[in-house]
């Protein structure tokens, strides 16, 4: 018997639902459920044995898959994706929320961020009441469209709320 608590999925939308095509179970001794590079390309990889990159629309992913050498070999194996930044990013010389209140969606203007050339969109979003923000970097999609593929992120949510509480119960 293998404990189980995290692991990374790659899938595909359909409709408000994420199915997932691959995943790798995450060793039980990696901190807090976050994944190596290593870990990551591994799962690609696995995706594109089934998939060629040219079929992969977009690769949405959340504030935890950072790093430049996962991003440069994304963008080598002709991956487009829509990362969720932090606030405390660097998008150039500025931290990305300085940029509250400017033109985050409608610029074309590419960024450094990481080392990367990088388009960069913001968006306020109302979260619990609150007013938060949301930053995105992608490598082939201008702000505005990046924040639109962003939101179809909340698919993989969706799985994994089913998998997790919804009859499935695999935590369990």
């Amino acid at each position: 018997m293998h404990d189980i608590t995290h692991s990374r999925t790659a899938g595909i939308n359909v409709g408000k639902v994420s199915v997932p095509l691959v995943w790798k179970v995450l060793p039980k001794e990696t901190r807090n459920g976050n994944s190596t590079s290593s870990h990551r390309r591994a799962l690609v990889e696995k995706l594109l044995e089934i998939l060629p990159a040219k079929e992969i629309r977009v690769l949405l992913m959340d504030r935890e898959f950072l790093g430049s050498g996962w991003l440069e070999w994304l963008d080598r194996k002709g991956i487009g994706y829509v990362l969720r930044i932090k606030s405390n990013t660097l998008v150039g010389d500025k931290h990305a929320h300085e940029y509250r209140g400017s033109k985050g969606k409608k610029t074309t203007i590419r960024h450094q961020i990481w080392g990367q050339s990088l388009f960069f969109g913001s968006k306020k979003i109302k979260s619990s009441g609150a007013d938060c923000y949301l930053y995105v970097a992608s490598n082939r999609f201008i702000p505005k469209e990046a924040l639109v593929l962003y939101r179809k992120r909340w698919a993989i949510e969706q799985l994994f709320s089913h998998l997790k509480k919804r009859g499935f119960n695999l935590e369990d």
